[in-house]
């Protein structure tokens, strides 16, 4: 996982797609909490909600840990693959 992080952490300015696939890839691999996924990448994590949680989580790419509190203390993000294992 960290290999695959160290991508987005060794490049300021990836594509967008890029990063979605590097997160989907993390996420695969459980539940990971948006300061988890921030800490992986080294990405600021002010907007790493609305840039790229949000956007893969209404895609259905990934799913949330809370779906009726978006703002849970313990929100998380996981892959329809990772949950069912």
């Amino acid at each position: 996982m960290r290999d695959v992080a160290a991508l987005a952490r060794e490049n300021r300015k990836l594509p967008v797609q890029l990063m979605e696939q590097i997160l989907i890839f993390l996420c695969d691999h459980g539940w990971l909490s948006k300061r988890q996924l921030s800490d992986l990448t080294w990405k600021n994590t002010d907007n790493f909600t609305l840039r790229f949680l949000s956007r893969l989580v209404a895609s259905d790419l990934l799913i949330v840990r809370f779906l009726n509190n978006p703002t849970h203390n313990d929100q998380a993000y996981a892959t329809h693959t990772a949950i069912k294992t």
